[in-house]
């Protein structure tokens, strides 16, 4: 009975932050891009920590670091343009306009693997993909900001080069942005 509660619970957090039309939830990659973006925009830090990919090695105070560096992160919030701005309440965006899967170049095969590999290792994913999440501010500026959503994986019977899939994807940020064409 705990369990469902607790899921209803967190279903209705994620309903409740769909409002733009978008995918969301961490059933799939979109989702959990976008739900990284919609716990910015919110400042939700509970959210956000249930939505993020986290390190195999993080300690007990990596995820209060990892939350002040994302609230300080400049690909999610807008820059102050060079003219005269409008006001640092305008800065902070106030939905998310699209998200973009953005398709890797092609890669030798020893540097596919070794990401691969690395993967597993810091995070305990079996793949990766990359977005490209636009955001809005109340002035109608629109950034750019690039999330990777990592699928988990669980160990199988072949250890760590043979792990299962579990459904879940979780997300971080990963370059800074660029304003985005009007």
């Amino acid at each position: 009975m705990k369990f469902v509660a607790v899921t209803f619970l967190l279903w209705g957090i994620v309903a409740a932050r769909a409002e733009d039309k978008l995918p969301t939830g961490d059933k799939s990659p979109e989702g959990a891009a976008g739900d990284l973006i919609r716990a910015y925009i919110a400042k939700d830090e509970k959210f956000f920590h249930a939505r993020r990919a986290t390190q195999s090695c993080e300690g007990l105070s990596d995820p209060g670091i990892a939350w002040k560096a994302f609230l300080k992160h400049s690909s999610v919030r807008s820059k102050k343009p060079k003219q005269k701005a409008s006001g640092a309440k305008n800065d902070w965006p106030v939905r998310m306009v699209r998200i973009e899967i953005i398709v890797p170049s092609r890669q030798m095969k020893e540097e596919s693997e070794l990401r691969s590999f690395g993967l597993r290792m810091n995070y305990g994913a079996i793949e990766s993909r990359v977005f490209e999440v636009t955001t809005e501010t109340k002035d109608g500026r629109q950034f750019r900001s690039r999330v990777q959503a990592l699928h988990l994986g669980k160990l199988g019977d072949g250890g760590i080069n043979k792990m299962l899939p579990t459904g879940t994807w979780k997300a971080q940020l990963i370059v800074p942005t660029s304003m985005a064409a009007q």
